[in-house]
Order: structure tokens, then C-alpha cells, then sequence
């Protein structure tokens, strides 16, 4: 790669050729769509900028960046948020940064663009642990890493093993059939929808309470977002809806009482973002049976893996997650502000451990060949 010269870009429709040279079709999470549906939904607060570098031999990068404002300890202890909360009723600017928010990496350019807007405080996000290594070695007097939440995921094993039910433990079978049969007693049920229509204020205000009930926040969504992927992803995505019907002499209607929206690739389920009614969440073991449901509805598409993304480890830690460490880059333009967060840095990005469960025993063999025809019938995307 020779010399590379960098033109920055506002809108995702300039650069769809370079986008797609980059990313291919293969991740979800990376597509052109998906990016077209962030960036049509006009998030509050979030300006989004485009870095692509070019060589001789043509497209070498596409860069995301995102400028928005944010809580300096979102991923801070519980006490450290508390003790900012209160001074912020006082000082509303406490511990609150505009962000440059840097989907890869290439310094220098992104340095001096993070400058032009007058923003100081540049993150990379996320990295998994083999990139951060190599990041780290040539950037690392520049940056530091610190681990940001976890990401997990589910293993959904192949129909010809049993599936997931008869691939777990006894013991988590047993936990499984009670928490169930607790979702039954209040009255949950569990429906696919191709999109959000009819649906869309039920559907945000759900997102809102998991948003306003949640210790971690990065961005925040709204209504549109969710029309939005619709629009830009409508054979790739779907909507998992819970909705708890009350006895019929208790005069209440059927309610929508969870939601995820659901994007998908070749192999794997991504539940994007989750919406729960907090006020039958414990009653009704709702986060549970609403990742369960999902588990179901991934083995009759044929899926592999579920990503169950970050937060509510403990949840899914008995469904069997397993967790992959993310990190960031962060620097600050402001030495000495660099230096102070550094110095600080576990306890601005203290490390988050999630819980670790034994769930699934050893295979069962596969079953007898004239079983096999049926078992391997998915039902189509």
C-alpha cells in the first residue's frame, strides 16, 4: 500500500461503491443498509461523518465516525454514577464530553477532524482482543485500551444432536421448565412480526424503559430507527413480540409487553435492540423466556448462533452465553486530561465480569437414519 489520500463524507449514499468494496455482504452489523437505516433515522445528538482513504490502487478504507455527547462513567461503577447524578442536579455538564466516536482506526486523519469540530475526546470502539493487541503495539503511546462491556453469544447445536433442549444439562433442563412454565402462568406468548408496523409507539416505549432502566448506555435510539431498518433490511430482519393476555374475567386486553427487533445473516441471530414492560418483568421471569423464545425461533430458521449481545448477563449466562471481551481505544487531545484518564482508567472502564455457567453436557449421538430427513426440515427465512 502506497501513499493514502483522505476525503471525508456526510452522507452513506455519497460512498455506497466504497462501502461495499470494503465491507462485502457477509456481516450484518457492517452492512450498507444497515448504516443507511442509522443514519435516515436522524438520531438525536449524533452527527456522523464518513473517512475514506484511497491509494493507488483504489479504495484502501471506509471509516464510520459518530460525534455525540456522553457520560464519561457510563461504564463506571454503580457508586461513581450515583455520586455524578447528584452533582450533575447542581453542574449538568459533570463528567459529559462531546464524543468523536471512530469505527476503525487511521489516527492522524481522524485526529485532525476530531480537532476541526472541536471535540476532544477520541474513542475507538468496539475491538475485539486480537485487534486491540496489534492496535496497541503501533498506536500505544497515543491510545490506550481499556475493556469495554462484553458481548455474548449462544450456541444453538444442530438438530441432529437434539437441538438445544436435549443439549443442556439436566439441572438447566429442570431451571428451563420452571421459568417457562412461570412465563405460561402470566399469561406470555410469543409471536413473529415481519416489521414494526401497527406496532411502533409500543415498541419504542418498551426500548425506552430497558433504556432508562439500564446501568450501561451508549446511544439511544428513536422512534424512526426502527421504520428505518425495515426500509433498508426488509428480508434480513424480523420482530420477536411477547404479549401477556390476562385471565378472561379480569376485564384487561392483550398487551404487548416485550420485543426484540431481530437482524440475521447466513449463520447467526442478532437480537439489535430489546424492549421490556418492567412492570411484569419479575412476576412473569420475562427476560428469560423472551431470550428463550428466541433460542426456539432460531433452531426453526436453522440458525447456529445466537449473539445475545451486552447486558443482562446473568439471564443469559443460564441460557449458556459465552462472552467475548471488547475493547476501546481512547485519547483525549488534552494531555494532561489524557493523563488524568489514564491514571483513572479502571475506574472509568472498570472491567465487567460476567457470570459463567456449565449449561451444556456432552453431545447426544446423532439420531437414527430414518429420523434424519425430518430432523434436518428448517423452516424457511
Amino acid at each position: 500500500m502506497g501513499k493514502i489520500s483522505f476525503n471525508w463524507h456526510r452522507h452513506a449514499a455519497e460512498i455506497e461503491k466504497e462501502w461495499r468494496e470494503c465491507f462485502g455482504n457477509g456481516d450484518i452489523l457492517r452492512s450498507y443498509e444497515l448504516q443507511q437505516a442509522v443514519e435516515a433515522s436522524n438520531l438525536e445528538d449524533v452527527d456522523i461523518h464518513y473517512l475514506v482513504g484511497r491509494d493507488e490502487q483504489g479504495v484502501a478504507c471506509v471509516i464510520p465516525c459518530f460525534a455525540f455527547r456522553f457520560v464519561l462513567i457510563q461504564v463506571a461503577g454503580l457508586w461513581l454514577q450515583k455520586l455524578a447524578g447528584g452533582i450533575r442536579r447542581i453542574f449538568p455538564g459533570f463528567l459529559q464530553a462531546r464524543l468523536f466516536v471512530v469505527g476503525s482506526a487511521v489516527f492522524e486523519e481522524v485526529t485532525r477532524k476530531a480537532k476541526s469540530l472541536r471535540l476532544g475526546l477520541i474513542v475507538i470502539k468496539e475491538l475485539v482482543k486480537s485487534v486491540t493487541d496489534r492496535l496497541s503495539a503501533a498506536i500505544g503511546e497515543k491510545f490506550f485500551f481499556p475493556e469495554s462491556l462484553p458481548t455474548t453469544h449462544v450456541s444453538v447445536a444442530p438438530r441432529l444432536q437434539g437441538g438445544y433442549y436435549e443439549s443442556i444439562r439436566s439441572k438447566y433442563r429442570n431451571k428451563l421448565k420452571k421459568r417457562k412454565a412461570m412465563g405460561e402462568a402470566a399469561g406470555l406468548t410469543w409471536e413473529i412480526a415481519p416489521n414494526c408496523k401497527g406496532y411502533e409507539e409500543e415498541i419504542h416505549q418498551l426500548y425506552l424503559q430497558v433504556v432508562n432502566n439500564s446501568d450501561f448506555v451508549f446511544e439511544k435510539v428513536n422512534k424512526a430507527f426502527f421504520t428505518e431498518v425495515d426500509k433498508a433490511l426488509p428480508d434480513q430482519v424480523f420482530y420477536h413480540l411477547g404479549f401477556r393476555t390476562p385471565p378472561a374475567d379480569s376485564g384487561s386486553c392483550k398487551k404487548l409487553v416485550a420485543v426484540e427487533l431481530v437482524i440475521f445473516d447466513k449463520d447467526t441471530m442478532h437480537p439489535f435492540y430489546s424492549g421490556f414492560d418492567y412492570w411484569i418483568k419479575k412476576g412473569s421471569d420475562l427476560y428469560f423466556n423472551a431470550f428463550y423464545s428466541l433460542i426456539e425461533e432460531a433452531e426453526k430458521r436453522g440458525f447456529t448462533k445466537v449473539h445475545t449481545m451486552q447486558t443482562a448477563d446473568e439471564v443469559k449466562a443460564e441460557l449458556g452465553a459465552v462472552r467475548t471481551a471488547l475493547f476501546v481505544g481512547v485519547r483525549h487531545r488534552n494531555p494532561l486530561i489524557h493523563g488524568i484518564l489514564h491514571l483513572l482508567k479502571d475506574i472509568f472502564f472498570p472491567k465487567i465480569e460476567v457470570p459463567y455457567r456449565e449449561v451444556f453436557g456432552t453431545p447426544p449421538p446423532p439420531k437414527k437414519t430414518g429420523q434424519k430427513k425430518m430432523a434436518e426440515v428448517s423452516t424457511p427465512r
